[in-house]
């Protein structure tokens, strides 16, 4: 649509492509088919931290026998693929959160244990999740419920109902899937109909026509005597700038109120643009009033919360929508519930190979799992040229592209350079296990990223265990620097990387001598720097400071 940002658009691209690999999906769906909810959290890259044999002691028979069901049900592929992201150009998961996967028509007491799955701490760490029980009465004050829909197969056709589809089609889709131009919405009075009419006022910029058109009453009264000088009664019902979808609010609190029995919820949209949002019970209606900031430990900061980036359109629909994506590459139980007649996507086609200027000629370079292919160059050829690079000769033509693949110097054309982006995705989110398959079918120990950081300055991300050693076999240096001058170890100490990772790193050798950036050392870093990071109050990770000093 025309408002909607390009640039997290593109962003939104890049999580469906690589968030959530197809392989994963295919080892969840057969581990659900058999019955097997550990083997399917394994596959979706989920640490399981309670012992499944407990749970009739702690919970008693009936509550166990639901928590066995849902653990049945649960897909932790569709949960990725929902999953609230940290934007800004990544694709990871938002980082540090408590998600509460909510059951459907289930009665929720203080004392009923709930499955919760914790995010990772950081953007540049690993993408392994965490399923654990957690008694409602325990749970954080800003958790995040996620509604059946988005995690449980029993519920994944709810999501038609969410985005406001109708037997028929889907807001914005003709019946047989054609996305429909602007000018064409709203025509009927189905559902869809209906929502292309709230579409079609955020379209125009209406916001406050939309939300009413959706059927949320936008009440914005003040007490007497307390209208705030910057108040110009007119509400900002945007999200960072962009439109919110009032059709969403309208499904995500009638869900969660209808499974949590609570009438009320908390929706901030900026720091001066809260609602509180109503559910009347018998007719489903929803009220929207606006809630001036009061100061800390308000009521209003009590109310749950809903989560914004589930009050967004569903990003998969404006890729579609758009042409950026097919229904087809949509995961399969998304898939299903939107787009039931569209085939599944076929495999992904080879990489474009591009064409470089290597003297007076021009030859194609292009790279498979990892492996840069110069076509025009037999073996010998190419082990000449690295041998010669390695002795400090200069570079040209082919060779200068297959050097810029595995280190930061010269200039990498722009195809390969998203190729390379790519691999890094992939093994992001793949795991430890990605990487080793992509190292098995001849991706170079070496290749780094855009700041020249290779597998070994991203250890902390895979099992240190299994990837060190065959990094350090394949010839490279513990102590390589990265385009900024730091070594593996500095990025360790300095990114917190898992204490049993730092520890290998010094085993193997790793010097926290070295100037580093900032004409520091590892050393110099841990007594100016690192006290004052909240991460020195971890004692695990202090101990690894203290292992790194011993041995230096």
């Amino acid at each position: 649509m025309s408002n909607e940002d390009p640039s997290e658009l593109k962003a939104w691209r890049r999580i469906r492509r690589y968030a959530v690999p197809r392989q994963m999906i295919d080892e969840c769906t057969l581990a659900r088919y058999e019955g097997d909810w550990q083997a399917t959290c394994a596959a979706g890259r989920v640490d399981v931290a309670f012992h499944p044999g407990d749970l009739r002691t702690r919970f008693g028979v009936r509550q166990a026998e639901r928590l066995a069901a849902d653990l049945r049900s649960f897909a932790p592929d569709l949960l990725r693929w929902h999953l609230p992201r940290a934007m800004g150009g990544y694709t990871t998961v938002l980082t540090d959160a408590q998600l509460v996967l909510w059951p459907a028509a289930v009665p929720i007491k203080r004392t009923t244990p709930l499955l919760v799955v914790r995010t990772p701490k950081s953007v540049l760490g690993t993408q392994r999740l965490v399923l654990d029980i957690v008694l409602n009465k325990e749970l954080r004050n800003h958790a995040i419920h996620v509604a059946a829909h988005r995690w449980d197969v029993r519920a994944a056709a709810e999501l038609r109902t969410v985005v406001g589809g109708s037997n028929d089609r889907l807001p914005r889709f003709a019946p047989d899937g054609t996305p429909l131009p602007v000018r064409q919405w709203g025509a009927g009075d189905d559902i869809a109909a209906r929502t292309e009419r709230v579409l079609a006022h955020l379209e125009r910029g209406e916001d406050q026509a939309a939300w009413e058109a959706a059927g949320i009453a936008l009440t914005m009264a003040f007490k007497a005597g307390k209208v705030p000088p910057w108040w110009h009664r007119e509400p900002n019902l945007t999200l960072m700038g962009a439109p919110v979808d009032p059709t969403a609010i309208v499904a995500e609190v009638r869900s969660l109120a209808a499974n949590r029995g609570e009438s009320s919820w908390a929706l901030t949209l900026d720091y001066l643009t809260r609602f509180r949002l109503e559910v009347e019970a018998a007719t489903g209606a929803v009220t929207a009033r606006f809630q001036p900031y009061e100061g800390r430990e308000s009521p209003f900061d009590k109310l749950p919360r809903i989560t914004s980036q589930f009050i967004r359109r569903l990003p998969d629909l404006d890729l579609i929508w758009q042409g950026r994506m097919t229904a087809g590459e949509l995961h399969p139980l998304v898939r299903d519930a939107l787009f039931p007649a569209a085939p599944p996507a076929g495999a992904e086609p080879a990489p474009e190979a591009i064409r470089v200027r290597c003297g007076t000629d021009w030859h194609f370079v292009g790279q498979d799992s990892g492996r840069l292919r110069i076509a025009e160059h037999d073996d010998a050829e190419v082990q000449r040229e690295r041998v010669m690079r390695a002795l400090g000769g200069p570079m040209g033509g082919c060779f200068a592209v297959d050097q810029a693949w595995t280190a930061p110097v010269g200039r990498l054309p722009k195809e390969l350079h998203r190729q390379r982006q790519g691999l890094w995705m992939r093994m992001l989110h793949g795991g430890t296990r990605t990487a080793v398959e992509l190292l098995d079918t001849g991706m170079p120990p070496q290749l780094c990223d855009g700041r020249g950081r290779t597998l070994l300055h991203m250890l902390g991300t895979y099992d240190h265990a299994v990837l060190l050693p065959r990094l350090l076999a394949a010839g490279l240096d513990v102590d390589l620097r990265d385009g900024e001058l730091q070594t593996p170890l500095a990025v360790a100490v300095s990114e917190g990387w898992p204490p049993a990772a730092i520890i290998a790193l010094v085993d193997a050798g790793a010097n926290p001598h070295l100037t580093v950036a900032n004409d520091m050392s590892v050393l110099d870093y841990l007594d100016r720097v690192l006290p004052s990071r909240q991460i020195s109050k971890n004692a695990d990770f202090m101990a690894a400071v203290e292992y790194v000093r011993k041995r230096a």
